[in-house]
Formats: C-alpha cells, sequence, structure tokens
C-alpha cells in the first residue's frame, strides 16, 4: 500500500491531513513489517489486549484511504475540510475505543479537533471565580 496517490495542494498544510497521511504511512511501514517477519511480542500482546485482529486494523486504515481520496476529490473547499474534519474524527474514535491511543494522543488530537476548547473553559473558570467573589 502507498499514499503516493493522496497528495492535494490544497490540503498540504492542513494539520489534520498531515496526522491522517502519517498515521496511514506509519501503518504501511507495520504492516509490511508484520508481513515479513510476523509479529513481535508487543504486537501479539497489544492485539490480544485489545481484541481486534490485525485484518480489522488492515480493512481500518483501508477503510481511512478511502475517505481519504473521497476528501481529495472533493472540488469545493469548504465541503473539503468538513469531510476532512468528518474522517479525522470518525478514524479517531475508531483508534479511542479499540484502545489504541495514549492519553497524550487523545488530548493532542481532541486540542486538533476543538483548538478553542480549553481557551473557553479556562475563561468560563475565571468568570465563576469572578462571579464568586
Amino acid at each position: 500500500m502507498s499514499t503516493a496517490t493522496l497528495k492535494c495542494e490544497r490540503l498540504a498544510e492542513n494539520q489534520l491531513f498531515k496526522n491522517l497521511i502519517g498515521r496511514l504511512e506509519a501503518f504501511y511501514v507495520l504492516a509490511e513489517k508484520f508481513r515479513l517477519v510476523g509479529p513481535t511480542e508487543q504486537q501479539q500482546e497489544a492485539l490480544k489486549r485489545t481484541g481486534f485482529s490485525f485484518s480489522y486494523h488492515i480493512e481500518l486504515h483501508k477503510s481511512l484511504k478511502k475517505l481519504i481520496i473521497k476528501v481529495i476529490n472533493q472540488r469545493d473547499p469548504i465541503l473539503q475540510g468538513v469531510y476532512l474534519k468528518e474522517a479525522y474524527t470518525w478514524f479517531f474514535h475508531k483508534l479511542c475505543k479499540m484502545g489504541m491511543l495514549s492519553k497524550v494522543d487523545i488530548e493532542k488530537d481532541l486540542k486538533l479537533l476543538n483548538p478553542t476548547a480549553k481557551s473557553m473553559a479556562a475563561s468560563m473558570t475565571k468568570m465563576i471565580k469572578h462571579k464568586v467573589l
């Protein structure tokens, strides 16, 4: 599998797009190693712990690639952004439910999906403190 077909000038600097492509590329490297030498003990333990077979991971990443192709083929830049965010959210939730993300990754991805959440929370906290005092 390759990400050579997943190029888009409009999305080249978009962090969501870069993250998805990066995850696909990392998975392709992992899948090739898995194919050549089989799973490591760590991978076997992770597969057993999560309960998801490696073939499920392959199908998940194939689906992600199809979604990214649909995003790239969208000509309307606004819809392209909406589709990209939906694809990212879908993949992020799948990885979370599978237990494949660390707490740091989850926080980073949540911040990327909703960058104003922390600043809004901080503002609300300040307002509440101000009203209480």
